[in-house]
């Protein structure tokens, strides 16, 4: 009765893995796949789909113009500068600014530090890590970088090798539920979300 009993149970144990195995495989190879094979994969397929709840994704306040202008032309938000890059940032928005500029008691190149952690991360300043100092003056020196013409040139000396990541931007999408059932009524569903989709 024991083996009879495992025999059934295993059964529905081992169809949901060998759906999420067609799934899974499916999902690495639909993009190289003719249309036949993909209608082949999701005719399998009763999907339906969920929305979620609509969340307000968007960072309250005044948008940044440094972000948009990232957004806007793809320029990346390179890594923290080293030594020598530290220096040619200096020397890059030294055309745009008196010597006054300069004398702050804040590190120039800390506070450009945290500017970029910003944009890789999506914080708002109220929510930024005093790692690089008080956020203010870091605020203050980024908007005049910006409103001067210097961030573009900064930008243009240190992504010469086009290293960096895309400035973060939140997803204004609500979620869904995706849910598919295979024609023996097994189900697989998963939520869409910034990252692509889950499945469970």
């Amino acid at each position: 009765m024991a083996e009879e009993w495992l025999a059934e149970y295993g059964e529905p144990v081992h169809r949901p893995r060998g759906l999420l195995d067609v799934v899974s495989n499916a999902h690495a190879c639909l993009d190289s796949a003719s249309p036949e094979e993909r209608r082949a994969v999701f005719a399998r397929f009763d999907v339906v789909v969920h929305p979620g709840v609509m969340a307000n994704r968007l960072k309250p306040g005044v948008k940044c113009p440094v972000s948009e202008w990232h957004w806007t032309t793809g320029t990346l938000i390179p890594p923290d500068p080293s030594d020598g890059e530290g220096e040619a940032v200096v020397e890059a928005v030294q055309p745009f600014f008196t010597k006054r500029h300069f004398t702050s008691k804040y590190d120039i190149r800390q506070q450009f530090s945290g500017m970029l952690y910003r944009l890789r991360n999506g914080v708002s300043w109220g929510d930024m890590p005093l790692t690089w100092g008080p956020t203010n003056p870091i605020r203050e020196r980024q908007l005049s970088w910006w409103q001067k013409g210097a961030w573009p040139k900064v930008m243009e000396t240190l992504n010469a090798g086009g290293r960096g990541v895309p400035a973060y931007r939140r997803s204004t999408l609500a979620q869904f539920m995706v849910v598919g059932r295979d024609r023996a009524g097994i189900s697989v569903q998963g939520w869409t979300g910034e990252l692509g989709t889950t499945v469970a």
